[in-house]
């Protein structure tokens, strides 16, 4: 057992440097925000602090050192408690903050110590782009189950089309938390939710795939549980007609958008919604998505 937890400690200790690169980055993009929003510090002294986190290439260097000067912890705890920086993180949707941005500032002292464990909580919040395609099989009881991880970047999927040949199933994992925020890389203001959805529409209209099973994962639904309350889902879908505030007549519109899609291709969708973050949810997601994909595979003869 001893043996099996250093193992995973040591499997974590490799994500340090991206751990630390969302903490950096998530005060980068809150000092950034307050200089396009032209926020006023509440002091001199803050705004002097605020200069050291506004080069992000030099702040990707300094993540990858082991031994991190304490006064960079100290001063990002110095400018979270600042007035214009609590205001740009309110107005963080206007420019695609990371949703767990205050969970990697608020533990910035212990994620950027020299002798830093990551723990599963960090793992599971952090955010890492993924850059063309991650390829990972499992042994599952008498099957062997690959997994393709397609990168979600615009250059990237033009190469879905080349690299899934007969796929059994496809995964489908959009957020249900980002419908009041705007994607970060393209040059007009477009929706996330709706670039998801496009990005479904096109998916489906892939004739290699006009027979392969869809699951659609709406994720960070205990996010979009909190957001709704405060962010009324019509500010963004003027076509949303349901009670302000209610997460579940709220998740339902978002779902329905899919469905609509999924039915203009006279396809079945199968929609569950997920928590990053709870190990328990994902437990029972992944042995749905399991068994799921097993009985289809006795229907095809196959498992690709």
């Amino acid at each position: 057992m001893r043996g099996g937890k250093l193992e995973l400690q040591k499997v974590l200790e490799r994500f340090i440097p991206d751990i630390r690169h969302n903490v950096f980055g998530s005060i980068h993009k809150l000092v950034t925000a307050v200089l396009h929003f032209d926020l006023e510090y509440g002091c001199e002294s803050t705004k002097e602090k605020s200069t050291r986190f506004t080069d992000m290439s030099f702040l990707e260097v300094l993540t990858k050192e082991d031994d991190i000067d304490p006064s960079w912890a100290r001063d990002i705890a110095f400018l979270w408690q600042d007035q214009a920086i609590q205001e740009a993180y309110m107005r963080g949707n206007e420019f695609h903050l990371m949703t767990n941005a205050e969970h990697f500032i608020t533990s910035a002292e212990r994620i950027l110590a020299e002798n830093y464990k990551p723990t599963i909580d960090d793992i599971l919040r952090m955010r890492l782009i993924t850059r063309s395609s991650v390829t990972k099989t499992y042994e599952l009881t008498s099957i062997r189950m690959t997994l393709h991880d397609m990168g979600g970047q615009r250059p990237d999927r033009n190469e879905w089309i080349r690299q899934l040949h007969e796929p059994s199933a496809i995964i489908f994992l959009a957020s249900l938390s980002e419908y009041n925020q705007t994607v970060e890389e393209a040059s007009e203001r477009k929706n996330r939710v709706q670039e998801s959805l496009d990005i479904f529409n096109d998916l489906l209209g892939y004739s290699p795939f006009e027979n392969t099973p869809v699951i659609l994962l709406l994720n960070k639904s205990d996010i979009f549980s909190t957001k709704i309350r405060t962010q009324p889902l019509k500010n963004f879908f003027p076509d949303y007609d349901g009670p302000e505030g209610d997460e579940i007549t709220g998740r339902d519109y978002i779902t329905t958008l899919y469905e609509k899609s999924s039915e203009k291709h006279r396809r079945n969708l199968l929609v569950r919604y997920t928590e990053a973050t709870n190990t328990e949810n994902f437990k029972a997601i992944f042995s749905f998505v399991n068994n799921y994909v097993s009985r289809c595979v006795i229907g095809i003869g196959g498992l690709h």
